[in-house]
Parts: structure tokens; sequence; C-alpha cells
């Protein structure tokens, strides 16, 4: 009989200690399906900050396609206006020729 009581005496901290743990692992699966729900949100952000790069490498890229082409436009134009000169010259020549041959 005196060594029932010490058991006894064990037992009923360890159902403390038990409530204990399950309390603390409550605890803790409740943390995890907060980090869970965390982990989500920050993939859902991540892939939406993905997208919003996306986009904007693309109007970049457009960006930089827009000004090339108006480098090369504003190229042409001079060519362009160099061979006016040269033309008008030309033409200019020309009417000295007539007015001489007159």
């Amino acid at each position: 009989s005196s060594t029932a009581t010490p058991t006894a005496s064990v037992t009923r901290p360890m159902s403390v200690e038990q409530r204990n743990l399950d309390a603390a692992q409550s605890i803790l699966d409740a943390a995890d399906a907060k980090l869970k729900v965390t982990q989500k949100s920050v993939a859902t952000a991540k892939a939406a900050d993905d997208k919003q790069l996306a986009i904007l490498k693309k109007a970049e890229d457009k960006a930089n396609k827009a000004k090339d082409d108006l480098v090369s436009a504003t190229s042409k134009l001079t060519t362009m206006r160099g061979d006016v000169k040269v033309s008008d010259k030309a033409v200019e020549k020309q009417k000295e020729k007539i007015v001489a041959f007159k």
C-alpha cells in the first residue's frame, strides 16, 4: 500500500504535465496555421510583385525601343536635310549655268 501512494503521486503530475504539453501543442498548432497563412500571403504578394516587375520590364523595353526609334528617325532626318542642302546647291549651280548660258 505504501508503494501505491508514490505511484499515484507520480501519475498526477504526469497528467498535469500532459495537459500542459497538450496546451503547448495547441498553441504550436495555432502558430503553425498562422505561419502557413502568412507564408501563403507572402507568396501571393511575391507573385504580384513578380508580375508588376515583368510589366515594368516590358514598359521599360518599349520605352527603350521608342528611344532607339527616335534616335534612328533623328539620324535619318539629319541625313535627309543634308541631302536637301546638296540638292539645293545642285539646283543653284544649275540655275547659274542657265543664267550664264543665256
